[in-house]
């Protein structure tokens, strides 16, 4: 091999030694920035289960005011037959007797036997929601219903 050719040889190798340093440094940055993310997430998720069970379970009066969903997930490439997983999260809006409003994630069945306008004791913990026992018959009705209008005789 001739002289220049080994040199240009040597610079290019001390190129890609350089670019691979880089390359190793770019993967470690994110591997610590992922990392810490992942930390951070249960960090938060241990301190919101330690403030929710260190609360006293209430059980008040309440009125269920709206419902709604989430879907995240399942997006699938057409190549990919099954997708990917779907998560269906449910949540319960509450209104309490002093007028303030809650939201609670609660079960697939459990928000399938809630109605809006339904009224019962809503037992919950922090952020937990743990049951509603609707009071029998009782339902809210609007303006014009037979049960909402007083003024009907």
């Amino acid at each position: 091999m001739p002289p220049g050719n080994f040199n240009q040889f040597q610079q290019n190798f001390d190129q890609a030694q350089q670019a691979g340093g880089m390359f190793a440094m770019f993967v470690t940055v994110m591997m610590v920035l992922v990392g810490s993310l992942i930390l951070i997430a249960i960090i938060r998720s241990i301190s919101n289960s330690a403030r929710n069970a260190s609360l006293p379970i209430q059980i008040e009066p309440a009125k269920v005011v709206t419902k709604r969903f989430h879907v995240s997930g399942g997006g699938g490439g057409r190549n990919d037959m099954a997708g990917s997983p779907v998560w269906e999260n449910y949540y319960v809006t509450f209104e309490l007797q002093n007028g303030e409003r809650i939201e609670l994630g609660v079960k697939g069945p459990e928000y399938g036997m809630l109605a809006e306008g339904d009224i019962g004791e809503l037992t919950y913990q922090g952020t937990w929601y743990k049951g509603f026992q609707r009071n029998a018959g009782a339902r809210l009705c609007g303006p014009g219903d037979e049960a909402g209008d007083s003024n009907r005789q």
